[in-house]
């Protein structure tokens, strides 16, 4: 976990005060294996205080004040009140998401802010202490509509001064906020003037940890980096953001204290890009902003279905659903379009996986083709599959057609049916083959033994024998009457 600082000497760009972002994202999912993307792009965002908030005031540029008086350029920013209907600010908030580089939002002055800034005043007479009378901060929010995994939050501070030290706070609910990373730009602060340990990346999902980063007071302004992409992925919800506060405090002053220095008292930001994983769940192939919603999508992968790829495709329910693992596909031997895992199948090994193993949970729904089993591995009661007919086959299973009135039941089902494959062990029967009553024969027990004759359902030896022309019963039948 780190926080660098970058130069960049062929541009200009704006910062602002001590100052505070909040962040509201809006669901709850994951992510992984995805390249970030800058979900705070145009989104809404409110700023204390912008420029010109309380009145008409003149500013001077960080690079000005290195610059004889006599050659600074006059600038203002005009009276825009927070409250005030149809009057845009000079610098307003919205450019800090604009993706412009060359548009920023610009704070009013440390002076106007210490005596007009009421939402501040707490917090200020708190920090005003712990920080020898120079804190102050300025609040952002921005709404990222949807909830994210962050992985990197840049500040592009402008032609103006940089904070010695942010501390950034998250919540769940938009009204109470637990502390999450603090920045500052000395090192020995984490642990003095943040109440945390020195820990510069999380071992629990409630730690609060401090990095440092490097700050000066030469223009054009400095970009601030927090980076997140250490965080173990067994901690991904630590990173888990909705709603953010990221709080600047203690302006690099520029002597000497007077009411020019007044002038350039004061922040400027460019861009403040929160990059996030989207909310895919680790599954996404892409992520991309709809039309419709204007918030960004999961383009899903690895045999994943939802908005946030949360869920496995139908037919990919092997295994039970996890953070960034591909779903995989149940084996239904091409007799189902659907299936679900269940733990104690999985348990049992009752599931044949598409390489013909037991293992996984997959139980495959509503089989076709007159199939049935986890797998679409068996025929449905009265029907079979053939000898050396494939599993995966349109036809694998065909009716039993036993002859009703010949046929006795299956001691195995208690059914009238036959050998349902070759997989079930039947002596002296084939796949399809019937179960005979006595005096009957076939393979659907459609025909009398040799010596018997009048195949009748109500015979419970299916054909009777003949005797002086009448039909007995059965030979025990006959032995018995002639002796």
């Amino acid at each position: 976990m780190s926080i660098n600082v970058l130069k960049l000497d062929n541009q200009k760009f704006w910062i602002f005060y001590p100052a505070t972002v909040l962040i509201i994202c809006g669901i709850i999912v994951h992510d992984v294996n995805c390249v970030p993307v800058n979900v705070a792009l145009n989104k809404p965002i409110k700023a204390y205080y912008t420029c010109g908030a309380f009145e008409r005031e003149s500013y001077t540029t960080l690079t000005d004040a290195y610059s004889a008086v006599s050659n600074r350029p006059k600038r203002s920013c005009s009276y825009a009140p927070a409250n005030a209907t149809g009057v845009k600010a000079t610098f307003p908030a919205e450019a800090m998401v604009d993706g412009v580089s060359t548009t920023w939002w610009q704070s009013t002055s440390r002076f106007r802010s210490y005596e007009y800034g009421t939402v501040l005043f707490n917090e200020r007479s708190m920090e005003l202490e712990a920080m020898i009378n120079i804190d102050l901060y300025l609040l952002h929010l921005i709404s990222l509509l949807q909830e994210f995994l962050a992985s990197k939050i840049t500040i592009q501070n402008g032609d103006a001064l940089t904070p010695q030290r942010m501390a950034i706070e998250k919540s769940t609910d938009g009204n109470t906020y637990t502390p999450w990373i603090y920045a500052v730009s000395l090192p020995d602060w984490c642990g003095t003037i943040f109440p945390s340990a020195y820990k510069t990346v999380p071992s629990s999902v409630t730690d609060t940890i401090c990095v440092d980063y490097v700050a000066d007071d030469k223009p054009p302004g400095d970009a601030i980096t927090v980076d997140l992409s250490e965080v173990p992925i067994a901690l991904k919800e630590w990173q888990r953001i909705r709603y953010l506060n990221v709080k600047f405090y203690d302006m690099m002053f520029v002597y000497p204290f007077n009411s020019l220095a007044n002038s350039y008292n004061h922040y400027a930001v460019t861009e403040l890009s929160v990059f996030a994983e989207c909310p895919c769940n680790g599954q996404q192939s892409g992520c991309e902003i709809s039309n419709t919603t204007g918030m960004y999508e999961c383009i899903c992968g690895g045999n994943t279905k939802g908005m946030f790829c949360e869920s496995c495709l139908p037919l990919f329910n092997q295994y039970q659903f996890k953070y960034g693992e591909p779903c995989v596909a149940c084996n239904c031997f091409g007799h189902a379009s659907s299936c679900f895992y269940q733990a104690s199948v999985e348990a049992g090994n009752f599931s044949l996986d598409s390489e013909g193993k037991r293992r996984g949970g997959g139980v495959c729904v509503d089989c076709q083709n007159f199939t049935a089993g986890v797998n679409c591995e068996k025929c449905v009661a009265l029907y079979y599959r053939p000898s050396g007919r494939i599993q995966t086959a349109g036809d694998a299973c065909v009716p039993c057609l036993c002859n009703a009135s010949g046929s006795d039941l299956n001691p195995a089902t208690g059914l009238v049916d036959c050998v349902m494959s070759d997989d079930v062990a039947a002596e002296g029967k084939k796949p399809g083959d019937c179960y005979c009553k006595a005096n009957v024969m076939g393979s659907k027990c459609d025909t009398c033994k040799q010596g018997f004759y009048n195949l009748q359902s109500s015979n419970l030896q299916g054909c009777s024998f003949v005797h002086n022309g009448t039909f007995v019963a059965s030979v025990n039948n006959y032995f018995m009457s002639e002796h």
